[in-house]
């Protein structure tokens, strides 16, 4: 998914322990939005002179496939529960997004990071709220989860494009919904919520 930073090999990485930048994360966050490809993510698409006149043209980096569209749809489809339902509930309840929306929160051991990277079907950003010493930390996850520090700097950010008439496409669209038969083999007892 394009992380080039040197992952260590200890079964909390599925946790997410190691150290990788928000550049890093984000572009990897593209490939769910973009089919399971990998799109390097961009700085400037070009600069334009005021007489029209193209001093500099960003050169397409080549399409990589990492993963099936369907697998991006799966994900994408989870992270979207996240938004609906989950930790990231706020940016529907108390920002008032509407539309298609996925995404995931992330806070690091005593809450030295809180993350949020989220995603619509037009665009990729995110969030990191932390210090270079995680010995700097919020005291508690009632206030230092990504889900209180990171995802309300996404939402702002996110709430500047919609208001914008030049921006506000970037919140359009819809996901690709997955396919009926990985819809059937997610929805097993094994993965049900246990009624109580």
């Amino acid at each position: 998914m394009g992380i080039t930073t040197n992952l260590p090999e200890v079964p909390s990485i599925s946790l997410g322990t190691p150290d990788i930048s928000l550049y890093e994360m984000v572009n990897a966050y593209t490939c769910f939005a973009n089919d399971g490809n990998r799109v390097n993510t961009k700085y400037l698409e070009n600069i334009q002179l005021p007489s029209g006149e193209i001093i500099y043209k960003n050169r397409p980096k080549e399409i990589k496939e990492v993963f099936s569209s369907n697998v991006a749809d799966i994900m994408t489809n989870m992270m979207e529960s996240v938004v609906n339902n989950g930790t990231s509930k706020a940016l529907r309840t108390d920002y008032g997004f509407k539309g298609s929306i996925a995404g995931k929160t992330g806070t690091t051991q005593n809450q030295s990071d809180g993350w949020f990277i989220g995603y619509t079907p037009q665009f990729t950003a995110g969030a990191w709220v932390g210090a270079d010493n995680p010995d700097i930390h919020f005291k508690s996850l009632s206030s230092g989860s990504g889900s209180k520090t990171a995802l309300p700097i996404w939402a702002d950010f996110a709430l500047n494009l919609k208001n914008d008439p030049y921006c506000s496409y970037l919140l359009e669209g819809e996901f690709t919904r997955p396919s009926e038969k990985s819809m059937n083999c997610l929805n097993q007892p094994l993965y049900r919520e246990k009624e109580l």
